[in-house]
């Protein structure tokens, strides 16, 4: 039995509406360009009715950060577990760039905003998909018996990974974004020969 009130689901409908409008002007105009007052007036509020619902642009970022967070989550939940772990690996990938490509305010977020987590000692977010990539990463090391290095473990191979499909995904918004061509083919591609030259 819910207890949602009509004034309580109106609340999340507005704080949704706020959360939209900021996707739309930061994608629009860049994260560094984009003001409380921008996001107020793109979502037909007054400044002081928006302080209802967030009391200043970082928490509406951060707010955003985690709803465009649980989003890619939810999609790398579809990839099954049971599967080889080089191709689960791969297809995790190869998810991030089509979400990418699919949702820019998660690529013009993951750009402009600095990680929380700063030694590596220090745990990994739950909510983080870099946990999700991270795991992955682990699996398929221990399914391909990779003898790891100090120097060059398990989160060293997910930055590269993550470095490159990054990259990919930025390329395809950018530089590359008329440029015809099998892209989906070539990172594939890619992403195996990494795998295969840590093997060898």
């Amino acid at each position: 039995m819910t207890t949602d009130t009509p004034r309580q689901r109106r609340r999340v409908k507005n704080k949704a509406a706020i959360l939209d409008a900021a996707a739309e002007l930061i994608v629009a105009k860049g994260f560094e360009n984009v003001s409380l007052r921008d996001i107020a007036r793109q979502a037909d509020y007054s400044p002081s009715a928006l302080y209802k619902y967030f009391d200043s642009k970082a928490a509406i970022i951060q707010a955003l950060k985690v709803k465009e967070n649980q989003k890619l989550l939810s999609r790398m939940g579809t990839i099954p577990s049971d599967i080889p772990a080089d191709q689960r690996l791969i297809d995790l990938c190869l998810l991030y760039i089509r979400h990418c490509l699919e949702n820019h305010v998660y690529l013009t977020l993951m750009n402009a905003l600095v990680s929380e987590r700063k030694p590596k000692d220090q745990a990994v977010p739950e909510n983080s998909p870099y946990r999700v990539l991270l795991g992955a990463v682990q699996d398929w090391a221990q399914a391909e018996t990779i003898l790891l290095q100090q120097e060059y473990g398990l989160e060293e191979i997910t930055y590269a990974l993550w470095a490159q499909i990054h990259g990919m995904a930025t390329l395809r918004l950018s530089q590359l974004r008329d440029f015809e061509a099998d892209f989906e083919s070539v990172n594939r591609r890619t992403l195996e020969l990494f795998l295969k030259g840590l093997r060898d």
